[in-house]
């Protein structure tokens, strides 16, 4: 795993979301490097935001960001695929 490329798409996910509103605490976002079916993979866990909140924001930065190629958000157990 590439720190540097870890290090851009948490900030590129970050900014995003506070420049949105959606976050407004550091504290309130979690992220974990994972190896999911051999791709390098950033889980976010993102506490206290709304899941029609959550659908939107994730679905236009996976269409703004050229680092992000899938995503997935699970809100109240149910995983979407974006």
């Amino acid at each position: 795993m590439n720190p540097i490329y870890m290090n851009a798409v948490k900030y590129t996910v970050e900014q995003y979301a506070y420049e949105r509103g959606l976050i407004h605490n550091h504290d309130l976002i979690r992220e974990e490097a994972m190896d999911i079916g051999g791709k390098f993979a950033i889980v976010f866990t993102i506490f206290d935001v709304d899941c029609d909140q959550l659908k939107k924001f994730a679905s236009t930065a996976k269409e703004m960001s050229t680092l992000i190629d899938h995503a997935i958000i699970k809100c109240n157990g149910k995983p979407t695929v974006l």
